[in-house]
């Protein structure tokens, strides 16, 4: 939870005039990947005149839900998956004003592609409390390479690793999923970070549950991510930025400075190789499954040096 400032508490109760609770809810973002957190912020204002308490194991005085509908045309409730309380803890005094952080996917049955409407109910006192009305969408994302890999020792256990892109905060970000061909499961999605188009993401996989990514994530930036797969899940490894020498970059694509100093990378800064491209050097491993791309490429994804 995050305590909120005087004057947030004056913003979230002037929205509801006369409330002695408040509520006020926003998304993280206006549209997610499927499969990644749906996380929403609910900020709550008490001017109640006692303390407001929520407890998973007993004692609330609070109780507080959300109502999730897709397709507003057709009124269409999504049920809990689970009765997981979403908001576990909870204590607010008299005046205060708190931010809490719920990711909706962990609660609810939000699996398919598609637009959701999201309200916070809560009960205090036998009144009926509810926050205002937000959207978020979830998208699939534009795929533009894939590969496929059989997992050492498990001959039938087969993994899609897709490179997706899609809009976040006003620029295009990257995006890894992977799943099981045939199947409803699904291992993760991870965002990777900026992505300019010029250079075509790579991706290679290995049968040791090995993945790396590269992709172009600046004007003269380049970044490296690396996962490993699991029989049951798939785990985050490592990220690093560099040019296309393979010298490091700074993490902020906006800041190029004092590079020399940057320890993060000046151990791992890959020694020159005749005979080998910069970017043979930033794939140490061996691929047992040729990437795949999508027909649908873009005009810049031609341009691949």
């Amino acid at each position: 939870m995050r305590v909120l400032a005087p004057t947030a508490l004056a913003l979230v109760l002037a929205s509801s005039a006369g409330a002695q609770v408040a509520m006020q809810l926003r998304f993280e973002h206006p549209s997610v990947l499927v499969g990644e957190s749906v996380n929403a912020f609910l900020v709550i204002a008490n001017r109640s005149g006692g303390t407001l308490v929520v407890n998973e194991i007993g004692g609330s005085n609070l109780e507080i839900g959300f109502r999730v509908v897709r397709d507003a045309r057709r009124d269409e409730t999504i049920p809990r998956s689970n009765e997981r309380f979403l908001i576990p803890n909870l204590m607010l005094r008299d005046g205060e004003a708190g931010e809490y952080l719920v990711d909706l996917a962990r609660t609810f049955d939000i699996g398919a592609e598609g637009s959701y409407l999201v309200q916070a109910e809560a009960q205090y006192r036998g009144v009926v409390l509810r926050s205002n009305l937000v959207s978020v969408d979830l998208v699939n994302g534009i795929e533009i390479a894939s590969t496929d890999v059989v997992l050492r020792d498990y001959e039938r256990m087969v993994r899609r690793c897709t490179l997706r892109y899609w809009k976040r905060g006003g620029k295009e970000h990257l995006f890894l999923r992977v799943d099981e061909p045939d199947t409803p499961a699904l291992r993760g999605v991870f965002d990777l970070g900026f992505l300019v188009r010029v250079f075509r993401p790579v991706i290679r996989a290995d049968s040791s549950g090995r993945i790396v990514v590269l992709h172009q994530s600046g004007p003269t930036r380049y970044t490296r991510t690396e996962f490993v797969s699991g029989p049951s899940d798939v785990r985050f490894v490592d990220q690093r930025y560099m040019r296309a020498d393979g010298s490091p970059a700074h993490p902020n694509v906006w800041r190029d400075e004092d590079l020399a100093t940057n320890r993060l990378f000046a151990a791992d800064q890959p020694q020159a190789e005749k005979k080998r491209t910069w970017l043979s050097r930033w794939f140490p491993v061996e691929s047992t499954s040729r990437p795949t791309t999508t027909k649908k490429q873009t005009r810049h994804e031609a341009h691949t040096p």
